[in-house]
Parts: C-alpha cells; sequence; structure tokens
C-alpha cells in the first residue's frame, strides 16, 4: 500500500488515508503491524497535501497499541517518521526511549501494555544480530536499536543542534550496545553527527566516541570509526586534531600484531584510505613525524590490497612535502623499493611509479622514471611482468619522450623474455 501512495494523484492520496486509518484499527495485530511497517513511507509521500496531524494521530495510536509486535514495528520506522513530519517533537521523547530498550527494558514504551507478561519483552532474552531473523523477541529488539541508531543522524538534522541535550544519552547508550551492528552504524555517521553539532560540541561530546568506536572489541567497529575519521577531524579544531590521531596509529600497530586471521589487515586498509584525505588537515612538521612512517609502513605491509591501498597516499604526500626539506628524504624513501632485497618490495615500486605517472607526470619523469627502467633486467620475472604491464600504460604517456622509452624498453623485454612475450 505504501507503493501506491508514491504514485496516486492528490485526490487518491485523501481516499487511500482514510482506507489506512480503518486498517490501523484492525482487529487482527498482523494488519496492524504492517500498518505500522509502511507508515514512514505513506508519511513521506502525503505529509505534503494532509499535513501532520493525521498522521501523528495514527502513529500515537500505533505505539499505545497492545500489541508489542506492534509498537515494535512502529519503533523500527520512528525515525524516518520524524523526518518525514518535519521534525515533530511529540514523537522525539518516544524515539529517545527506544535506547533504553535493553538497558531499561521495563522503563521503554516499546514493552510496555503487553497483555501476556510472561511472554519476553523485546529487550530480554539472548542477544541476537540486528540484521537477519526477526522472529523471536530479542532479535526483533536488536533490529529496532539497529534502526534507532541509522536513523538517529537524520533526527538530529531534522530537530536542529538546540535538541542534542535531550538526544545525548540516548546517543551515549547506544554507543555502549552491546549489538555490534549497532555501534558500527554510529561509528559510520560519525562525521555526520559532528558536521551537524559543530567544533566545541564535537570535541566535548563526540571525541571520547571516537575513542570508544576505535577501541572497540569488534574490528568493523573500529573500521568504520577510522573511515569516518577524515571528515570527522574536518570539524575539529586546529589544536584538538593531533590530539585524537595518536588513536589510530595505535590501533595500526596493534592491527600489525594480529593474525591474518582475524581480519585486522582491512583495520590497516581503511588507515590507508583515510590518510590522503587527513594530510591536509595536519601541518607539515606532525605529517612528517607521524603521517609519513605510518605510510612508508603500510608501503611495506605483508598483505598486498593494503600495499595497493597505500599507492594513494604517495601522491598527495609529495604535493604536501614540495618545497620542503622533507621532500628529497621521502622520494629516497620511495625509490629505495626500488634496490630493496625483496621483490614483492621491487614489484611495489613499480605500481607506486605507475601510479605517481598519472597524477604526478613532473614528479615521475624527474625522480621515478631512471630506477623503474632499471628493473628491466630484474632476476625475477615477477617483477619484470609487472614492469611490463606498466610500460603498457606509460606508452601511451602524453610525455612523448617517455612514451618512446616505455616503447623501447617494452620491446627489448618481449624478445628476451618468453614469460614476458606471453603475457
Amino acid at each position: 500500500m505504501d507503493k501506491i501512495f508514491t504514485v496516486v494523484s492528490k485526490e487518491l492520496v485523501v481516499r487511500l488515508f482514510h482506507a489506512f486509518e480503518k486498517l490501523a484499527s484492525d482487529a487482527l495485530w498482523l494488519v496492524r503491524k504492517a500498518c505500522g511497517e509502511c507508515l514512514a513511507v505513506i508519511a513521506e509521500a502525503a505529509v505534503a497535501i494532509l499535513g501532520t496531524e493525521p498522521i501523528v494521530v495514527i502513529t500515537e495510536k500505533l505505539i499505545k497499541d497492545k500489541c508489542k509486535w506492534v509498537r515494535g514495528a512502529i519503533a523500527l520506522r520512528l525515525g524516518r517518521l520524524i523526518v518525514s513530519l518535519i521534525g515533530n517533537e511529540s514523537l522525539l521523547n518516544r524515539f529517545i526511549a527506544i535506547s533504553k530498550l535493553e538497558s531499561e527494558p521495563n522503563n521503554c514504551w516499546v514493552n510496555k501494555g503487553s497483555a501476556e507478561k510472561k511472554r519476553l519483552s523485546f529487550g530480554s532474552g539472548p542477544k541476537a544480530s540486528p540484521v537477519g531473523e526477526e522472529s523471536t523477541p530479542a532479535a526483533f529488539g536488536s533490529s529496532i536499536l539497529y534502526w534507532n541508531a541509522f536513523d538517529f543522524p537524520g533526527v538530529l538534522l531534522q530537530m536542529g543542534d538546540q535538541y542534542w541535550p535531550e538526544l545525548a544519552h540516548s546517543y551515549k547508550t547506544l554507543c555502549c550496545s552491546p549489538h555490534a551492528a549497532v555501534r558500527k552504524s554510529l561509528a559510520s555517521s560519525l562525521h555526520e553527527f559532528a558536521s551537524i553539532l559543530g567544533p566545541d560540541i564535537t570535541h566535548r561530546e563526540l571525541v571520547p566516541a571516537l575513542k570508544i568506536f576505535l577501541t572497540d572489541e569488534d574490528s568493523g567497529v573500529k573500521t568504520a570509526g577510522i573511515t569516518s575519521l577524515p571528515k570527522f577531524m574536518q570539524v575539529l579544531r586546529f589544536g584538538v586534531r593531533e590530539k585524537c590521531l595518536p588513536i589510530m596509529v595505535e590501533l595500526y600497530h596493534e592491527s600489525c600484531l594480529a593474525s591474518f586471521q582475524e581480519s585486522r589487515w582491512r583495520i590497516r586498509e581503511a588507515t590507508a584510505n583515510a590518510l590522503p584525505s587527513l594530510l591536509p588537515l595536519f601541518s607539515i612538521e606532525y605529517i612528517n613525524a607521524v603521517l609519513m612512517p605510518l605510510t612508508l609502513q603500510l608501503i611495506y605491509d605483508d598483505v598486498d590490497a593494503v600495499r595497493s591501498t597505500s599507492n594513494k597516499i604517495v601522491g598527495p604526500m609529495l604535493d604536501v612535502f614540495r618545497n620542503s626539506e622533507y621532500y628529497e628524504p621521502f622520494i629516497n624513501q620511495i625509490v629505495q623499493l626500488s634496490t630493496s632485497n625483496r621483490y614483492l618490495e621491487r614489484q611495489q615500486y613499480v605500481v607506486i611509479a605507475c601510479h605517481l605517472h598519472s597524477v604526478q607526470l613532473a614528479d615521475f619523469e624527474t625522480h621515478f622514471i631512471e630506477p623503474l627502467m632499471g628493473l628491466q633486467n630484474d632476476c625475477v620475472v615477477n617483477v619484470r611482468l609487472k614492469l611490463a604491464h606498466c610500460l603498457e600504460t606509460l606508452v601511451r604517456s602524453p610525455s612523448e619522450s617517455i612514451a618512446a622509452r616505455s616503447i623501447c624498453v617494452l620491446s627489448m623485454l618481449s624478445q628476451k623474455d618468453d614469460s614476458v612475450h606471453e603475457n
């Protein structure tokens, strides 16, 4: 029914809503539950025509329903509904109370009013994942918390930062939820909260939340926190940023100690992804002291996915160091890869140089092309193969000298190396 509301005329919207009102009072609880599930979408389509009052009346009726499954259905969509109703204050307290679903189950409206006291509340029973089966009270309850966390930034944006004092306790409760998916949702949207609340409240209220996420026991939550970090840091004042970043560096070193099976390499990959966006936010001295060594460690990582991602940091860091005393030493650190005793590091140099050709042509031609071409005589065929693949890109270079030289070296590789010729 909710999809029909989005395509029909205004006159039919009014007629359909009268039918929907009757269904919301149906004797069968499954019908009322279905009404709760689709009310948010209907509100989005009908609020401009009907106004907020009739939608709020139905919402309050479903919130006070005697069946907990109906109350749970409306709780799942309440955040989206508040956004649809352009920040209705009467529903905000209901939204805030949802965070107590498991921590204070007897004080949450979703659990109140059940006719059968012996049945489990949504906040009781064995804990379950918020994503998946919802056939048990505990599983459905965790889904409610997940969507409460997911909708939280939208509700705050719609209501405005002046409502943060009312929402803050609920937010902190969800940050400590036993469900990793709930915490991950909040970690993923941390930068959205920061952009709404501004630097002062972010420093006071959200920096502690960032520390919680980056020290979480679940690697997915940590990864989500790192992904949000660049945009989160943009909101903070300059002096505060340097106090927050060491947590990420410590997390990186911790992930290096974990086994491959623990998937901690994804934390290092997320770190490599975040670094290019973090560079403009710090002083050149801080970058040289903290972020440059971290970049080199990522380039030397044992996992290919981390090394591949770290290649994208070199170009932006060259831009930062240009015209400074750190420029040449950093170039030398990268060029050293081409003479490493480990063939994987020589391969890595080929990939970095090829990437720099596409983003830093002048630097490539001045500093990186000679060591690259020198690898045509490498003793390991995998390095020569990687060089051949790189040269296939360089032959289309906008620089005629680079293109001509690449054609020559590629031809020589093909003639003297059967493996390169076959590939």
